[in-house]
């Protein structure tokens, strides 16, 4: 019944999987190591989670590292360089982001994971609800940015910068209505996947390409 981890100073990396499935874990702490890398699905299904602290050292984090857990909010360091996808699926509070200035690959607005430029959302937390108004230098809507995320809809501005949205982007998603800025040319596969309260979207002329 581990409830709490403490990692040491002489640990460097938590291997795919290592917490799997321990449901007791309510607390992760690096901040006293040297850690550099968080495997694939190193926490998932440890659904009483709450609190993850990080260390400066960190560079990597795998794919689905913390699926399914309670975590609230994560503060990435300076060194984080990579992040998986799926990062925090099945995770209905995950309120979001902050990330330190230093960090030369990502930053964070209102919560809001994006790339260091902020031209590209990269991940929306899920507990985030109601219309979202989408930076109008954001160029970019990244793969499974909105998966299973709570906005209701999307509001973009007249001169929208925006001109691709990955795949799966609002897979899932509880959008209600979209209207696709008249710069996008293409959309990737399955954008709108399982999105079941989606009952308008709008299309622009601009548009060249739809991902099957």
């Amino acid at each position: 019944n581990l409830e709490t981890m403490v990692c040491s100073s002489a640990v460097s990396i938590i291997k795919a999987g290592a917490f799997k499935g321990c449901s007791s874990l309510k607390e992760a702490d690096f901040s006293e190591c040297t850690i550099s890398t968080i495997g694939y699905e190193s926490f998932a299904g440890c659904t009483s989670l709450t609190s993850v602290k990080l260390q400066e050292t960190l560079s990597d984090i795998g794919v689905r590292a913390f699926e399914g857990t309670a975590v609230k909010t994560l503060e990435l360091g300076k060194n984080v360089n990579s992040i998986g996808k799926d990062l925090f699926l099945n995770n209905k509070v995950f309120e979001g982001f902050t990330v330190i200035d230093k960090n030369k690959e990502y930053s964070s607005v209102d919560g809001v994971l994006y790339n260091k430029k902020g031209t590209e959302i990269i991940i929306f937390p899920a507990a985030k609800t109601g219309a979202f108004e989408v930076p109008q230098n954001v160029e970019v809507i990244g793969a499974k940015a909105f998966k299973n995320s709570n906005a209701s809809e999307l509001i973009f501005a007249e001169d929208a910068a925006l001109r691709y949205i990955g795949d799966s982007a609002f897979e899932g998603a509880a959008i209600e209505a979209v209207t696709i800025p008249a710069g996008v040319t293409r959309l990737g596969n399955a954008v709108f996947k399982n999105a079941a309260k989606l009952a308008k979207v709008t299309f622009s002329e601009g548009l060249t390409y739809i991902g099957a």
